[in-house]
């Protein structure tokens, strides 16, 4: 979001000496060739069509929730997390419907939830 906001960095990110002023329109246009210059060197087995929507998706989606599932989507593609155990990368969703499910039967059947199970906050009430 930095580098899309005209007047947050107002010089050129790029070699102005070697490639001239005028060589991109914007900041933005040369990190998102950067990175993809970046990705598809250190991900070869992927085409240059899902390293662009990668970086497109990475620009365009400012919600963080999309942008972290973007992200997984693309370490998943990258067929570097696809061999290993790739658990973490869900680990925060999971625990939230975890706590969703003991505060579901918790509130069902009160009780429910052994005392040495349930979190501080739910000890209070």
């Amino acid at each position: 979001e930095i580098v899309q906001t005209p007047d947050v960095i107002k010089l050129p990110l790029w070699d102005v000496a070697a490639k001239g002023p005028n060589a991109y329109p914007d900041n933005a246009s040369y990190v998102r060739e950067q990175l993809i210059n970046l990705l598809s060197t250190s991900f070869p087995n992927l085409t240059p069509g899902q390293v662009q929507a990668c970086v497109t998706g990475m620009f365009d989606l400012k919600d963080h929730s999309m942008f972290k599932d973007h992200l997984r989507d693309f370490l998943v593609q990258t067929k570097q997390f696809a061999s290993q155990d790739n658990a973490e990368l869900y680990a925060e969703e999971v625990a939230a419907r975890a706590a969703a499910e003991r505060q579901r039967l918790d509130t069902v059947v009160p009780g429910i939830i052994p005392p040495n199970e349930r979190p501080e906050e739910m000890m209070d009430a």
